[in-house]
C-alpha cells in the first residue's frame, strides 16, 4: 500500500483525545450489479470532497459513496482488492491479492513490510516476522511520518516501527483479538479493529496503549475490519468481514 508521507505540526494533546460515539446508522452497500453477496469491506477511505470508497472484496470491487452512504459508482478490478489508501487528493492506490499474483506498492506481504517508491520500485525491506502467516498484516503511517503501526493478526499484537522499521513499541490488549485494520486519523488517533474480539480500540498516538475500548458487539460490531474517521462529518466508519452492511458511528 503506498503510504502518503507528509509532514506537519500537531500538537501531543490531540494524540489523546478520547473518541466518544453516539447513535449507530447501518448503510446497505451492495448494488444489483454485484455477482456475489457483498463481503469482506477490508477497506475504506475518505476522498477529500468527502466521499467515500470501500472495498468490497467478494466482488472485486471498489465502491464510491455519496455523502449519503449511497453508492453512486464503482471500478471492477482483476483481483481482491485487500487494501487501499488515498495517495493524492484524487488518486487511491490498492492492494490485489488473486492468491497467485500480489499486486503492491508500500506493500505488506503476510509477514513482512516492503518500502517502494511512488514510481514502484523496491527500496528496502523495513520488518519482516516469519513466525506465524499473518505477522505483517495491515499498516498506516502516522500524520507525522515518522512511525508506522502495523497490526500481527497471527499474535494479536500492534507494532509501532520506525521509519527505517526499527520495532519501537508492542502493544497487546485482553479486549483485541486477531487486530485487522488499523487507522490514523489527521489528529494522530490510533484506531485498531480486533477481529474476533468484535472490538474497535482507541491506542495512544505512540501505539504503546489503550486509551479506550470505543465500540463492541454491544454496537453491532461483527468480525469488524476497516474502520475509518471521517472528520468532516464528525462520524467512525466500519465495515465487516460479513453482510452488505457499513456501520456509522457519529462521534460526541
Amino acid at each position: 500500500m503506498y503510504l502518503h508521507i507528509y509532514y506537519k505540526v500537531i500538537k501531543m494533546a490531540t494524540f489523546s483525545q478520547v473518541l466518544t460515539v453516539q447513535g449507530k446508522s447501518d448503510y446497505v452497500v451492495s448494488i444489483p450489479s454485484d455477482l456475489r453477496k457483498c463481503f469482506f469491506i477490508y477497506a475504506i477511505c475518505v476522498l477529500s470532497d468527502d466521499h467515500i470508497l470501500i472495498t468490497d472484496n467478494n466482488n472485486k470491487r471498489v465502491k464510491q459513496l455519496n455523502h449519503q452512504y449511497k453508492v453512486v459508482g464503482h471500478c471492477d478490478l482483476t483481483t481482491y482488492p485487500t487494501d487501499m489508501c488515498c495517495i493524492t487528493p484524487s488518486e487511491i492506490a490498492i492492494i490485489g491479492n488473486d492468491y497467485r499474483t500480489h499486486d503492491v506498492q508500500f506493500v505488506t506481504s503476510g509477514t513482512a513490510l516492503y518500502k517502494y517508491s511512488m514510481t514502484g520500485d523496491l527500496l528496502n525491506k523495513l520488518y519482516e516476522d516469519t513466525s506465524g502467516d499473518y505477522t505483517v498484516w495491515k499498516c498506516a503511517a502516522n500524520p507525522s511520518g515518522d512511525k508506522i503501526f502495523v497490526t500481527n493478526w497471527s499474535h494479536n499484537k500492534v507494532l509501532t516501527l520506525a521509519i527505517d522499521g526499527a520495532v519501537l513499541h508492542t502493544f497487546t490488549d485482553t479486549d483485541l483479538v486477531c487486530p485487522f485494520g488499523i487507522h490514523v486519523t489527521d489528529q494522530g488517533q490510533v484506531l485498531v479493529c480486533g477481529q474476533s474480539s468484535n472490538t474497535i480500540l482507541q491506542l495512544d498516538g505512540e501505539g504503546k496503549k489503550k486509551l479506550a475500548t470505543l465500540l463492541t458487539e454491544r454496537d453491532g460490531l461483527n468480525a469488524p475490519h476497516s474502520v475509518c474517521c471521517n472528520r468532516s462529518t464528525a462520524s467512525i466508519i466500519v465495515g465487516q468481514y460479513i453482510g452488505n452492511q457499513i456501520l456509522v458511528f457519529k462521534e460526541k
